[in-house]
């Protein structure tokens, strides 16, 4: 009876492990067909976009959220920019590909006659209804980041925007467990699909922070990875934060509370970082960061040392030329914050800190706070009517004591810097902070959180003369606004912080970004580097 039934036993055995073999060997095909098909689309793409024999690498720029208004979006515009004038000084007629998600054109808009005679020749399959819908919503970005940013050197027609589906993936709000991983991989290989399928550059420049989908682009589709980093997914300070039990708004005080939540979220911090390191930084060719802070978490993450400081473009010129002159009876008795409306930003501690000093006399009559910022969603609009709650409750009149200026344009926000006494931004860890930046640019005296970029890099001393104030607390906060206040009382202390401070701004300009971010991608692009000075008159390559 035993060999009755060894005998079927062996022969499903068998069968088993044939079938399974046959399986893994369709799988491989599966695999490497796929993978064949995205190297030849990103192989097509390049032929079609500059010709068979053309061996300049073609570029896409990866940042799905290009027509929002914040800081990063200006370094990717200003980075367009950059690049197409290096283009241009080379000798290169390159078109520059850039994924994002869609800004529909409003009704009155009007396509400019260059914008409706260009055209990738990537779109060429397409319908001529959905081209002309695809150029009027191109030409309507254009627009929108010229007016927003200042930045007139782009021109629609080296542009091919590819209109990505899956951007909302990357959206926390779709993962209310295990955010980290879940946005980082999903919504990372969920981009990359939305790229790859539509035809990959050879160069891929992510500009916003995808880093879990670079070993993709790079082994499938063998695309060269450039990347400027803001900040870090996962930080030493996250860790340490975590370790520590301490409540905020990324670990919640039930996690805090408890011990055994605290150590399995050590674990998955650590396992995370882990995952962070191999499959992003390990396949990025090119790393740039924007502050000493973010270079070394990064430099510590990823456990490279080749990475390298390029500060963002923050349009220093456009405040200057609002306020050419810094005088503190020029200035209004206003304290203006600029930032989104994000739960990290911390415009409780801003509205709190402004009412004590309110409270305790501190401050001249008639003083206001203007909060400035933009709503990325329902979730933001929910917080910026939470925040006018807590104004009313602190008796805080709104139009008399506070102000709220939501999405506004650009110009808006130079006018009320140029005239401001006090800029203040009170987001903890900000990875570097151009708005401050911008405050004494505009020559607003800058209060801002003792930590990160503004204490490492922007409000420092300049040739022995401070530049601002840094606090770390409601108390702390309150105190500076009112010692910037009482400075305008001495024109000549006033004057001196607020020369220095635009002089220290200066570092930040437009001009410093394009000169170290054109010479970091010069080897993956091929370009040819000219000397040219900066706004200091200091000679760099650009």
């Amino acid at each position: 009876q035993f060999l009755y039934f060894i005998g079927p036993m062996s022969f499903w055995n068998t069968g088993f492990l044939f079938a399974s073999e046959i399986a893994l060997a369709i799988g491989f095909i599966f695999v490497a067909a796929v993978v064949v098909y995205l190297r030849q689309l990103r192989r097509g793409g390049a032929r079609t976009a500059f010709g068979s024999d053309h061996a300049v690498p073609s570029v896409g720029l990866l940042h799905p959220n290009a027509g929002a208004g914040g800081g990063g979006e200006r370094v990717l515009w200003v980075a367009l920019e950059t690049l197409m004038a290096a283009d241009k000084r080379s000798g290169i007629d390159r078109v520059y590909t850039l994924y994002t998600k869609r800004y529909p054109a409003t009704e009155e808009f009007s396509v400019p006659t260059e914008a409706k005679a260009s055209g990738s020749p990537r779109q060429s399959g397409r319908s001529t209804s959905q081209r002309a819908i695809d150029a009027r919503d191109t030409a309507h970005l254009v627009a929108l980041a010229k007016r927003q940013f200042d930045v007139p050197g782009i021109d629609p027609a080296r542009l091919n925007v590819v209109y990505l589906t899956y951007t909302r993936m990357l959206e926390p709000a779709c993962y209310p467990r295990l955010t980290l991983f879940l946005q980082s991989f999903v919504g990372g290989a969920a981009v990359f699909w939305d790229v790859a399928s539509r035809g990959t550059t050879d160069v891929i420049v992510d500009t916003v922070g995808i880093p879990c989908s670079y070993w993709l682009f790079n082994i499938v589709c063998g695309c060269t990875i450039a990347a400027y980093v803001h900040y870090p997914v996962i930080s030493s300070d996250m860790l340490r934060k975590v370790a520590s039990r301490q409540s905020d708004f990324n670990n919640t005080g039930r996690v805090a509370g408890s011990r055994i939540l605290t150590s399995a979220k050590l674990l998955y911090y650590r396992g995370f970082a882990v995952l962070y390191r191999a499959f992003g930084g390990n396949f990025a060719t090119v790393v740039m960061t924007n502050s000493t802070w973010t270079n070394e978490h990064v430099q510590f993450m990823w456990r490279r040392l080749d990475t390298s400081v390029v500060y963002p473009p923050c349009g220093i010129n456009r405040f200057v030329r609002a306020c050419p002159q810094l005088k503190a009876n020029l200035r209004d008795d206003t304290i203006v914050s600029v930032g989104q409306f994000r739960p990290e930003k911390n415009h409780i501690l801003q509205i709190r800190a402004f009412s004590r000093a309110l409270k305790a006399g501190s401050l001249p009559a008639g003083t206001k706070l203007v909060l400035v910022g933009g709503c990325r969603d329902a979730g933001d609009r929910n917080r910026v009517a939470e925040l006018r709650k807590l104004a009313a409750h602190l008796s805080l009149r709104e139009g008399r004591e506070i102000e709220f200026e939501v999405s506004v344009p650009g110009a808006r926000v130079v006018e009320l810097l140029s005239r401001a006494t006090v800029g203040l931004h009170t987001m903890r860890d900000e990875h570097f902070g151009i708005v401050v930046a911008e405050y004494m640019a505009a020559g607003a005296i800058a209060v801002a959180h003792d930590s990160a970029g503004p204490k490492r890099d922007i409000v420092v001393r300049h040739n022995g003369v401070r530049l601002g104030f840094l606090s770390d607390d409601e108390a702390g906060f309150a105190q500076a606004i009112a010692d910037a206040f009482k400075l305008r009382s001495n024109s000549n202390e006033w004057a001196a912080i607020a020369e220095a401070a635009r002089t220290a701004a200066m570092r930040f300009s437009d001009r410093h970004f394009a000169a170290g971010f054109a010479r970091r991608l010069a080897p993956v692009l091929a370009l040819t580097l000219l000397p040219e000075e900066d706004d200091d008159g200091v000679k760099l390559c650009c």
